[in-house]
């Protein structure tokens, strides 16, 4: 009964194509720094959200597609294409016959703007239902701007802060609200011709948004990591009993940034053999 099992394992792992266990390896990675972060709890408490926001945004029912615009039913020689970058050069191919009576290049164009146009319909409606949710969750405002409130004081409350590796410590709460508070200010400086100058983002309150939102995510996971890096430190050397100046040498005050720093260093020292050793009892099986 095993064998026929095992088989069908190494099938479906088969037919999921290249890069599946980067893809699991990865999320399973994700899962866990996340859980080590905020608990397991609080983890399974936001997913809850998630999936809640996402079923009242998605409401179970199949969006339905939007009418064509006008410039699809027009005559092709009134196209004026914008120059997009992003897709395969020999979608250009045959841009020269805009204008044209030549069947074949006019079919090719054709085929061009709708594959154009359904891709920028399926990109709206990704962000338009990433909004909904993060609407629901109260991570933005009803007016669609990011909701810094949510970060700095409500996104706290809902947490049960003793589960959290570090979040029941003000320091560390203060060290990620401030790097969160930074990315807002930033986001919210930025001129909107300088926003909207990606071909794909022209609306300069969404693209304000990923701007905060791309930041946001770096600093979380910059202060889980520092977190994380102090327990190391802690478990492996003991707790530091506060007799050592560290600023004297140039060093941060802050044990969370101590700790980054110390690793970063720990890490670097290492000598070649300490490195091939160590790497040998960190491997996966698939790096030796």
């Amino acid at each position: 009964m095993t064998r026929p099992v095992l088989v069908l394992l190494l099938v479906a792992l088969a037919a999921a194509g290249p890069g599946y266990k980067e893809k699991m390896m990865k999320k399973m990675t994700k899962h866990m720094f996340d859980q080590m972060c905020w608990g397991k709890e609080n983890m399974m408490m936001k997913w809850k959200m998630i999936k809640g926001a996402m079923g009242e945004c998605m409401g179970g029912e199949e969006v339905a597609p939007r009418a064509l615009p006008l410039a699809r039913t027009q005559a092709l020689h009134t196209y004026h294409l914008p120059s997009y970058p992003l897709l395969p050069q020999f979608q250009y191919a045959n841009y020269h016959h805009l204008g044209k009576r030549d069947a074949a290049a006019e079919q090719e164009t054709a085929e061009f703007l709708i594959n154009w146009y359904d891709f920028k319909d399926e990109m709206t409606g990704k962000v338009g239902n990433l909004s909904c949710v993060f609407r629901k969750m109260d991570i933005l405002t009803a007016s669609g701007d990011i909701n810094l409130r949510f970060f700095q004081t409500t996104m706290w409350d809902k947490l049960d802060l003793s589960s959290t590796l570090a979040g029941s410590d003000p320091a560390w709460r203060n060290m990620l609200v401030t790097r969160w508070t930074d990315c807002y200010k930033k986001a919210v400086s930025i001129p909107s011709e300088t926003l909207t100058r990606h071909p794909l983002f022209k609306d300069a309150q969404m693209a304000r948004n990923m701007d905060f939102w791309m930041c946001a995510m770096e600093a979380k996971t910059d202060c889980c990591a520092a977190a994380g890096q102090h327990q190391m430190l802690e478990d492996i050397y003991g707790q530091d009993d506060g007799t050592m100046d560290w600023q004297k040498y140039g060093l941060p005050a802050d044990k969370y940034e101590l700790a980054s720093v110390a690793t970063m260093v720990m890490m670097e020292s290492h000598t070649p053999m300490e490195n091939f050793l160590m790497s040998f009892f960190k491997s996966d099986g698939t790096d030796m």
